[in-house]
Parts: C-alpha cells; sequence; structure tokens
C-alpha cells in the first residue's frame, strides 16, 4: 500500500539547483508552472541541426521556448537523447510502501517528440535543468 507521506517545494530554496548554479533571483520552475506552460502552448516536434526538440509557443502571445530532447542520466551514462526529454522541476512528493521503505518522488515536465506531460520522475535520474529568473 502507497502512503503518501507529504511534498517539498525546493524552487527558490537553498536546496535549488539553479539557484546553487546560477545565484540570487533563478530557481526551477514548480509543477504548476510546468502544467501552465503546456496548457496555453501548441506543441510542436522540430529538429535543429542533429539535434531533436519541442517547440512550445503561446497562443496569446506567440513567444516560443524550444526544449532539446536531451534525455536523462543514470551514473555517467545517457539515455534516450534526441527521443524523450526530463525536464525538473521544484517539487518533490514523500511516499512510503507500506512499512518497507520511503522514497522521494520529484516531479518533471516529461516529452517527446509527440506529447509532453507533468508527472514523477525519479530521484535516481539526471534530468535537463531549464531555469527561471524571478522578475526583477
Amino acid at each position: 500500500m502507497i502512503e503518501k507521506r507529504g511534498s517539498a517545494d525546493l524552487a527558490g530554496t537553498a536546496y535549488d539547483p539553479a539557484a546553487l548554479l546560477l545565484g540570487d533571483g533563478w530557481r526551477l520552475p514548480t509543477a504548476a508552472e510546468c502544467e501552465e506552460l503546456l496548457d496555453a502552448c501548441t506543441f510542436e516536434a522540430m529538429t535543429f541541426g542533429d539535434t531533436c526538440a519541442v517547440v512550445l509557443t503561446a497562443s496569446g502571445n506567440g513567444n516560443s521556448i524550444i526544449l532539446p530532447l536531451a534525455g536523462y542520466m543514470t551514473g555517467a551514462r545517457l539515455y534516450t537523447f534526441n527521443s524523450e526529454g526530463t525536464y525538473m522541476t521544484g517539487n518533490c512528493e514523500f511516499e512510503a510502501y507500506g512499512d518497507e521503505w520511503s522514497d522521494i518522488g520529484p516531479i518533471s515536465m516529461l516529452m517527446n517528440s509527440a506529447k509532453a506531460f507533468v508527472n514523477y520522475g525519479s530521484p535516481q535520474l539526471g534530468s535537463t535543468i531549464r531555469p527561471e529568473r524571478d522578475k526583477v
């Protein structure tokens, strides 16, 4: 039996990798911001040279963001490069599986050339960081 134990928001905290790497004002996007991005944009798979990517274009103002299908890492190995992308959000959920063990479930934005969605990732996988900058 899976029991939800709580959640943590890392976005903008001392544990946020974007803030650690880039400094004040930078942070991971939240899962809600990623959902909002996907809901507000059209989705198109494109290739730029040898790199496969997804282009999200806002229906309101036409602004676009290009997200490469950069795959994910485990240890020093890269998997699914040019076929899938995993983008880290600043949210995690904690679950317990019976009395056996507990797990951290990072929430990620996942995509391939056909679709994109926000769902649980894996704490063992290295995901791409697409930082947000707070407005000043």
